[in-house]
């Protein structure tokens, strides 16, 4: 693992910083990006990535231990509200935001860093935070709103027609099933997949912003969701003897960042959403810091060849 293989990753992020320094993009930008990555090229990678993928029983954990460290990570922040009493707008904010990880971050980096088949991973495990956003975010955010303005089974129904979704499943059905891929769609789609590396890169730059860096609320935001998600983290990787890259990815992604989600659903639970923005920004750039370190050393030191 070179270290040149990092240095892209910085250079897409410090494009965007210096396109927004210099004026020339504004911060409101970043939004319709990350929605295409979302939206197109995000769906084509997860689909080139696990219909070829080898899957074993291994694989088919993956989800739920994505889900059950989200469910971890919400909970502590639940009692750490409740025993200090925070107010709702805050406690929710709290809450969603330690218990939504960030793969559209991660993704990148576990491509850049461990490549084809640590994304696989990476991405299965993101599966479960997926189901834990329209499910369990959803009803937490219902509880702060103390309105209906947002369902969870009519969340879950808008998760199961998103590209992303469909992407994954047909991949699935393809790969699970041992159907032939045509060569076209894939030589198609690969360009498109490749594009959200860079893509997403460039508009976390362009969204970063000096203003999280106020008021104690988001600083602990972002410890409860990163050190709670790291330690569940380490824990279901004992518990269920996951080796190698799984184990690598499993730790990484536990302490991943806040995802950028959060703040969307924080605004629907009527909570306090810039405490949400500025956990996102705080833990965005802790995370360039920690997710490289243990994606970069954790091979060496879980002997991964």
């Amino acid at each position: 693992m070179p270290w040149e293989s990092l240095l892209p990753i910085f250079l897409y992020v410090l494009a965007g910083i210096s396109l927004r320094a210099m004026g020339l993009v504004e911060r409101s930008l970043a939004e319709p990006m990350f929605r295409f990555v979302f939206l197109a090229t995000l769906p084509a990678l997860v689909f080139v990535s696990i219909v070829e993928a080898p899957l074993d029983r291994q694989s088919a954990l993956l989800p739920a231990v994505g889900f059950l460290m989200n469910s971890i990570s919400a909970f502590g922040a639940w009692a750490y509200a409740r025993r200090h009493r925070l107010p709702e707008p805050q406690a929710g904010a709290l809450v969603l935001c330690a218990g939504i990880t960030n793969g559209m971050f991660m993704f990148p980096f576990v491509l850049a860093i461990l490549g084809q088949p640590g994304l696989t991973i990476a991405i299965l495990v993101d599966v479960g935070n997926a189901v834990f956003v329209a499910t369990v975010g959803y009803a937490i955010s219902v509880h702060y709103a103390h309105a209906g303005s947002a369902i969870p089974a009519g969340s879950l129904l808008r998760m199961l027609r998103s590209p992303l979704f469909i992407a994954l499943l047909i991949a699935l059905a393809v790969n699970l099933g041992s159907f032939e891929t045509p060569a076209p769609l894939v030589a198609a789609l690969q360009p498109l997949g490749r594009a959200t590396m860079p893509v997403t890169l460039v508009a976390l730059g362009i969204s970063l912003t000096p203003r999280a860096f106020s008021g104690s609320l988001p600083s602990l935001t972002v410890m409860l969701r990163m050190l709670l998600g790291l330690g569940s983290g380490l824990l279901f990787a004992g518990l269920l003897g996951l080796e190698g890259l799984t184990a690598v990815i499993v730790i990484a992604i536990g302490a991943a960042p806040v995802g950028f989600m959060s703040v969307t659903i924080v605004s629907v639970a009527k909570c306090d959403t810039g405490q949400a923005a500025s956990a996102v920004s705080i833990s965005v750039l802790i995370g360039m810091l920690t997710t490289t370190a243990i994606l970069f050393f954790g091979p060496g030191l879980l002997g991964v060849g």
